[in-house]
């Protein structure tokens, strides 16, 4: 027996397992991730005393734990070829949707909070995490699906991005206004936007990924790797 073709088969049975476990999961939770649950598989979340304690339904909010659901989602069943591929891809767009008008809640390990709240379109990790569906839509063909990766690239740069003041450093900002930048968030905000882009003639965006892409390496970096937050204004270390 072949012994990479006997691992890849192995590997590939693990993962139509782990799929389809999730595939069931989603559904369960009416097509929700969680970032917790319990041991019967409810969602969690911990009280004031570190219990766990039930999460209240998600409802219209989306989170980090959907954006990961439905990108893994999608990504299996093209892989696995399942016809569910139509479900998942309308749920990618709530997600869109959610993180534009406010519906993205960012902290999952507290009981929801419910409505729209114009101050969460401000955080900068939803629209970086989503952005990197769109080089995953793009390599299926689903280049319409993408789409949503211009407006996402051109809002952070325009709202978080200090790279267009004379003075600035050329931080992502974790919100406007915020004296705390994510290298490392910026550094993959740059990859999955150069991704999106690169079969897109629009040079200037691409101009302006490198200089996010330089700036978070070299205000970002210090000694022994890239530091979990720094300064927007001179790059201190935090």
């Amino acid at each position: 027996m072949d012994w990479n073709a006997s691992r890849a088969c192995g590997c590939c049975q693990a993962g139509r397992v782990l799929y389809r476990k999730l595939a069931d999961l989603f559904m369960r939770h009416d097509q929700h991730g969680y970032f917790a649950y319990d041991s019967e598989l409810r969602p969690i979340v911990p009280d004031v005393s570190g219990n766990a304690v039930r999460q209240s339904a998600a409802g219209d909010l989306f989170t980090y734990s959907d954006a990961f659901f439905v990108k893994g989602l999608i990504a299996g069943a093209a892989r696995y070829e399942d016809k569910a591929l139509d479900i998942y891809l309308p749920r990618l767009g709530e997600v869109v949707l959610a993180i534009e008008d406010g519906r993205f809640a960012g902290d999952e390990q507290r009981p929801f909070e419910y409505g729209r709240d114009p101050q969460r379109t401000l955080e900068f990790g939803p629209w970086m995490i989503l952005l990197g569906a769109t080089g995953l839509l793009r390599r299926l063909g689903l280049n319409e699906q993408a789409a949503f990766g211009q407006r996402f690239v051109e809002r952070v740069l325009e709202v978080n991005w200090d790279g267009r003041r004379s003075d600035a450093t050329g931080l992502v900002r974790d919100q406007p206004g915020k004296e705390t930048a994510n290298p490392g968030h910026a550094i993959e905000f740059a990859g999955f936007g150069h991704e999106y882009l690169r079969p897109v003639s629009d040079e200037k965006t691409m101009t302006e990924l490198r200089r996010v892409l330089l700036a978070s390496f070299e205000r970002g970096f210090n000694g022994t790797g890239i530091a979990l937050s720094v300064s927007p204004e001179d790059g201190r270390p935090l």
